[in-house]
Formats: C-alpha cells, structure tokens, sequence
C-alpha cells in the first residue's frame, strides 16, 4: 500500500490506522520534504519511509511502486479512509470482473460550509464514477508499465486513465467498497482544490492535444447545470461561482505551463483553441450578464440614462476582472517562462489598472443609484 504525503499531520495517523485495520502486506509513506511532524507521527505506522524532494503525488507514487514487492499496489490518499478489510474485498472483486485496476467507490465528507459544498459536488458529480487513485488497487506490473506521468503536478490520475484506456488496460470502480474522501475545511482549500482540477485539465490539454480539449468543457458545463438546478438551494451558488472561477483562471494556467512538454502533434494548436475558447466563454458570459442588466434597467424608469449607465457597469467590471486574472495567471507561471519573463515588470501597472477600473465601477454605480432615487 502506497501513501504519499504532504504536511498531512491532522490527517497522516487517522489514514494509517485505517489502512492498516485494512489488512496490507505492507504500507509504504512517500513524504514530499513535509516540516510539519508527518513523517515522525508516521514513523510507526508505516513499514517504509521513503523521501522525496516534493515533485508531487505522481512522482511519490512512483517510488512508491518502486518499492514495492507484491504483485499488486494499493494507493491511498492521505485524506482517506478505508474500511476493515478493503484490501481483501478489492482483491476479490478485482479478480472476480478480471480487472487490472479498481478504485474504491469514494463518499466525501466535509465540516464547514466550503468542504460541504466540494463534498455535495464530488458525490453528486459524473467523477464519481471515473477511474482515479484516490484509493486504488493496481497490478503492480501495470503501474511499473504505465508510471505517472512526473510532469504533471495535478491531472496525473486522469493522463494515467486516458493512457491505461488507450492500452486496453481493464479498469473500473468498486462497486462494493466504499471509502470516506475527506476535504479540509476553508476558502483556501477549496481554492486549492479548484485551481488542482483546472489546472490539470489545462496540463492534459497540453499533453494529449486536441482529444483532451473535449475536458475543458467538463468544470464550465457542470458549474452552469448545478447553477441552474440550485436556483431552488442558492447556498450552493456561491460555492459553483468560485468553481467556475476557480477553474477558468487554473485551466488558462495549466494551458500555458511549459513545464509539461506539447504533444508532438497537434499540442501547439490545441493549446491555441483551448486559451481561445476560454477567452470566448469569459467574453459569453460578460455578454449574458449585460443582457440581464439590460432587462433590469427596462423594468425601471428613466430607461434611457440608466441603460447607458447599465452598459458602461459591466465593461469597468469586466476590465478590472480580467486585469486580477492576468495577474493571477502571471503568478502561477513557472520561473524562466517566456510570458511571465514579458510581464512580471508590469505587475505594478496592471495593478494600478484594476484599481482605477474598480474606483471607475463604484463611480458609475453610485450614479445609477442616484438615478434610481
């Protein structure tokens, strides 16, 4: 069983615990240069302590399966939970509908209003249902065969599912052992988990060329069904707002991330439309609510001045978010990126923008306010 680790102190004992009430042969920890105590909390939790310099779950995975010695590997998230018993039902089940790989059937939890909302998302979401490694049996010559792909910091589950698919590799998901997916609680983490997802996508876009544009649709088609269908539950909206946010900005990031190399293909051009369709569902969606404003300003009097009005709100607000963007962007880029090399000196004067479009958009509403009174 193969646990890779981060600064995972509040969560490394519960999972190991679990994993060992599990019935492993044996639990391999794979810690990424953690300072906040992981490794010693582990220390007699684990058979093996295995320490890497921090490239990520993938690349700890790897030596993990590296490692190890039996002819199948588990791997386990440390957010995790597995029930008494889950390595021996996986087994039988894998065996039973002569699968290769198998995840567990994962059921997330959360403990306050943003976990709450990432974990109603991932147990109502088509996710739910696709091959990851989460909590994942494997035949351990399949994973030496197939390793994870190191360059890929998040999406490296979906790249393995895409390659292992495209090997004829049997995979699937358990349909009889159930494990608890825990998400930490706070904006930050759901930022974090946002900006993981959209970034990978934009990373496998990169990787696999056009076949994996179809992926980007996959956060801005789920965030505007669940925005519809929650209309009824408008506590979910906030958290489906930042989703959508969340992976546009991490998805343009992903796309531009030079460390992962370009499909020899076709990755240059997918990497053109994907960057362009983003753009172009950022630019719909500034359309769709200047039409809304355009409906309001209809059902109020002084149709004329406040539609004016109406119609400079949005682009002062649309100008400011793209200039937070940019600047959000220029900070995920990696260091010695040609675009981030071009536009780091200019953080200052993008910044200046945006203040003076958001003090021009306060400017503006007050005016409209004083026309509505």
């Amino acid at each position: 069983m193969i646990v890779p680790t981060r600064n995972a102190a509040d969560w490394v004992v519960s999972c190991l615990e679990a994993v060992r009430a599990a019935g492993p042969g044996e639990v391999i920890l794979v810690d990424g240069r953690s300072d906040d105590g992981t490794v010693m909390l582990a220390e007699n939790l684990a058979d093996q302590i295995i320490r890497d310099d921090g490239q990520g779950p993938g690349a700890a995975r790897n030596r993990g399966v590296e490692a190890a010695r039996h002819p199948w590997v588990l791997f386990v998230d440390v957010d995790v939970l597995l029930p008494a018993g889950a390595v021996k039902s996986l087994l039988d089940e894998a065996t039973a509908r002569s699968l290769d790989g198998l995840q567990a059937s994962l059921r997330s939890i959360g403990t306050d209003y943003w976990s709450e909302q990432l974990a109603w998302h991932h147990n109502h979401g088509r996710s739910r249902s696709w091959f990851g490694v989460s909590a994942t049996l494997l035949r351990t010559e399949v994973a030496r065969s197939h390793p994870f792909d190191p360059a890929l910091r998040s999406g490296e589950d979906a790249d393995l599912r895409i390659r292992l698919g495209l090997d004829g590799v049997a995979v699937g998901v358990s349909e009889q052992v159930e494990v608890v997916h825990r998400f930490a609680p706070g904006l930050a983490s759901a930022r974090a988990q946002w900006a993981d997802d959209g970034a990978g996508l934009g990373r496998l876009v990169r990787k696999h060329g056009r076949p994996a544009l179809r992926l980007l649709a996959v956060p801005f088609g789920a965030a505007a069904y669940w925005i519809a269908r929650t209309f009824r539950a408008p506590r979910r909206i906030p958290y489906f707002v930042g989703f959508l946010a969340g992976n546009w900005r991490s998805a343009l990031s992903g796309l531009l991330d030079s460390r992962v190399p370009l499909s020899a293909a076709d990755g240059r051009s997918a990497v053109a439309v994907g960057v362009l369709a983003l753009l172009t569902g950022a630019a719909g969606l500034g359309l769709i609510a200047f039409a809304l404003i355009v409906v309001l300003a209809n059902l109020i009097p002084g149709v004329p001045e406040l539609l004016l009005g109406a119609a400079v709100l949005p682009v002062l607000a649309g100008l400011a978010v793209l200039g937070l963007v940019g600047l959000e962007v220029i900070a995920t880029l990696p260091e010695g990126h040609r675009l981030a090399v071009r536009t780091r000196r200019y953080r200052s004067r993008i910044l200046a923008f945006v203040l003076v479009m958001v003090v021009l958009t306060a400017l503006r509403l007050l005016a409209n306010l004083r026309l509505l009174n």
